[in-house]
């Protein structure tokens, strides 16, 4: 009867310490990536992106469909931003987010040694299948995939995409999925900025100035 008990406890134990260790490496995960952003940012503001790559698109929302009002703010423009992060020392890419079906083949791009595939994902279901089988192949020569969408909710059915920028507000729901990295649409007048690290963490933000 002693053994069995010595066994249970035993057992409870080994069973905590799992938890605990399973705690321990989700909190390390969760805040090592939140510094990793950090850091981004502090490279950001010190104009030192050596070995990052930049992707930029021009904002495309109207300021009805945004929270908050920038009409004050003076447009930046795409080529700008480009020029801006060039200066920075960053390998930058840029798209044309008002004509997204341009992307509707799969794109290789090539920002300093980093791959990175570009398409853009309509909401059709008769095309999706095909699309999805494209992106799979493209994708196993690509170092990041970055799929442009309607909503979070078409990206979100695409697999082999690590980055969604969402054309549209993200639905809440899509927030919480750490498979993929959902990015905002910004405003009409600002450039929006999809930031990978040498060390391939993915941020983003928004530019409205220079």
């Amino acid at each position: 009867m002693k053994q069995v008990l010595r066994e249970k406890i035993a057992l409870l134990f080994f069973c905590l310490v799992l938890l605990v260790s399973l705690g321990a490496l989700v909190a390390y995960i969760l805040v090592g990536h939140s510094w990793n952003v950090v850091a981004t940012q502090v490279d950001d503001a010190a104009s030192d992106m050596e070995g990052y790559v930049a992707i930029l698109y021009e904002g495309t929302q109207t300021p009805e469909l945004r929270e908050g009002n920038f009409e004050s703010d003076p447009p930046v423009s795409l080529a700008g931003a480009v020029a801006a992060y060039r200066e920075k020392g960053a390998n930058v890419l840029s798209f044309d987010a008002t004509n997204p079906a341009a992307y509707v083949e799969p794109t290789m791009f090539r920002a300093g040694d980093t791959r990175v595939l570009l398409v853009y994902l309509p909401d059709v279901a008769a095309h999706c299948k095909e699309l999805r089988s494209q992106v799979a192949v493209a994708a196993k020569s690509a170092d990041v995939v970055v799929g442009i969408a309607p909503s979070s909710y078409v990206g979100g059915t695409y697999s082999d995409v690590q980055v969604v920028i969402d054309l549209n507000e993200i639905d809440e729901a899509h927030r919480a999925n750490e498979e993929m990295q959902y990015i905002e649409n910004c405003g009409v007048g600002s450039v929006g900025a999809v930031l990978i690290s040498p060390s391939g963490v993915v941020s983003d933000r928004t530019v409205r100035s220079l």
